[in-house]
């Protein structure tokens, strides 16, 4: 969170950066998370000192605690590569403690799948309220200008993740063997570790693709077609190496995200630079743009986990897929509703409109598209592979990210929208933003409506998956009275 507060004011007033190229950076910065599958594979394989995570987390903990003294500690004036390899050690962090801990989560959910919904609402809860602390602290940070100050507060934080750890709050069994590679001759473990790798290498060739210079429109289209090209790469490989239900979801997780293409940084700097960039523009200050209407998000996503509790978390997954899918492209909506002016023509203010559509509506569908996914995941797993399996999912929602984040740069670049920040004898031109907004905020997101249909299969979310411990495949769907649903099993096996 508090990275997300920061990195827009750094790259206008400190980095100096064209949107184009800090949407590249948010690419780059999301590369550990790729590497979760791998973690995940690791801390379920090797033990060290009769635990699976402690030593783990220990790790995790200590790297975070190094990198976020480097970042509160640091200058880094036009110095791009230092603050991206300084947040992507804090992000790896987040990753390894985010990877452990949501591995045993799914174990305790397919253990117990009647509890699922609110232990998912438990857990989102929880980060609710640590956004809720990233946001107060950096409201200092920005009210002093001083945007790396938020890494001193991170520092408490860092060294309480280790205390809790040391102290055994995660619940975890001592082992006495020290290696499990039993499960390596299962046939799902061995190709989940076959996908984990693979997916790292396609991670490393998004990131790779960020560091290439367009000099030419030839380059923009090769380079497009390429991110194109890695992502089918993903498809296929889910496709293959995965039982039939588990790859669906997966790749599902994937598309949804690229689908949902991010130019966001196109948009917020048209949202925050000033008159003479953006004349009769809202020209937001940082504090209502990032502190403000993120309290105001997070307290209607704590809304949203509440009408998912209400509404969904008993129901069929495939309508709370419906929901999500379909309501994905409503913050771009509400951001063409302002840049294009219509809200001013109808008496609405800048502000009012941006916190309805961005902080209000988007919070709550958010929290839509995130809850059943945990759900569906743990029906997936199997005995001792929890952190796995969800760490694929997660790292391929992540690659879909990368794709997305990659892609965004490039339509910010192909569509000609350019600012003072990078060169001040420049001229800002905004003539393309509107249709960036249609083509890759509104229509590219519906395209994830249909896939449910064929990708997501019509389960109750409170059903059990009985699964062979070999392939991973699933042999019976169980609801919560203990009756076989023969019905969707039939479905299930059409649609997969």
């Amino acid at each position: 969170m508090v990275t997300e507060v920061i990195l827009l004011p750094m790259a206008e007033t400190v980095l100096n950066v064209s949107a184009a190229e800090v949407q590249r950076i948010s690419t780059v910065i999301m590369f550990p998370g790729v590497l979760k599958p791998t973690f995940a594979i690791i801390s379920d394989i090797k033990p060290w000192f009769g635990y699976h995570k402690r030593p783990y987390l220990f790790v995790g903990g200590g790297l975070g605690l190094f990198a976020s003294a480097r970042l509160a500690t640091g200058t880094f004036e036009e110095k791009e590569v230092d603050f991206v390899v300084a947040i992507m050690c804090v992000y790896f962090s987040v990753v390894i403690l985010g990877c452990l801990a949501d591995g045993k989560r799914a174990e305790l959910m397919h253990k117990n799948p009647q509890t699922g919904g609110d232990l998912v609402a438990y857990s989102v809860a929880l980060e609710v309220v640590g956004q809720i602390l990233g946001l107060v602290v950096g409201y200092i940070a920005l009210q002093n200008e001083r945007y790396t100050l938020v890494y001193y507060f991170a520092i408490p934080a860092v060294i309480a993740s280790i205390i809790s750890t040391l102290l055994g709050e995660l619940p975890e069994e001592k082992v006495k063997y020290s290696w499990n590679l039993l499960a390596v001759k299962v046939k799902v473990q061995y190709r989940q570790i076959l996908l984990a790798g693979m997916l790292m290498v396609v991670g490393v060739g998004f990131v790779y693709m960020q560091t290439i210079e367009l000099v030419d429109e030839g380059m923009l289209k090769a380079t497009v077609i390429m991110n194109f090209i890695l992502g089918l790469c993903i498809i296929v490989m889910c496709k293959s190496l995965l039982p039939k239900f588990s790859a669906n979801v997966i790749v599902y997780a994937f598309l949804e995200r690229a689908l949902s293409i991010k130019f966001q940084y196109a948009v917020n700097y048209w949202y925050t630079l000033p008159e003479d960039c953006v004349p009769g523009g809202p020209n937001f200050d940082y504090v209502y743009f990032n502190i403000i209407n993120g309290f105001i998000a997070l307290t209607f996503s704590g809304l949203g986990i509440w009408m998912f509790q209400e509404a969904f978390s008993t129901g069929r997954l495939r309508r709370i897929f419906w929901w999500s899918s379909g309501t994905r492209c409503i913050g771009s909506l509400c951001d063409l509703f302002v840049v294009t002016r219509l809200n001013l023509k109808m008496g609405i203010p800048d502000q009012l409109a941006y916190t309805l559509g961005n902080s209000v509506l988007e919070a709550m569908v958010f929290m839509l598209s995130v809850m059943p996914f945990a759900i569906l995941i743990s029906k997936l797993v199997i005995d001792g592979t929890e952190s796995t399996l969800l760490a694929i999912t997660s790292g391929a929602s992540i690659l879909g990210g990368l794709l997305a984040s990659s892609l965004g740069s490039l339509a910010i670049e192909y569509s000609g929208i350019k600012t003072n920040i990078e060169d001040p004898n420049q001229s800002c031109d905004w003539s393309n933003l509107e249709n960036l907004i249609i083509i890759c905020g509104i229509l590219s997101p519906l395209l994830c409506v249909p896939l449910t249909l064929v990708l997501i299969p019509n389960v109750l979310s409170t059903a059990r998956f009985e699964m062979d411990h070999y392939s991973g495949e699933v042999l019976a769907i169980t609801n919560e009275d203990g009756e076989h649903d023969e019905r969707e099993m039939e479905k299930h096996g059409q649609i997969l």
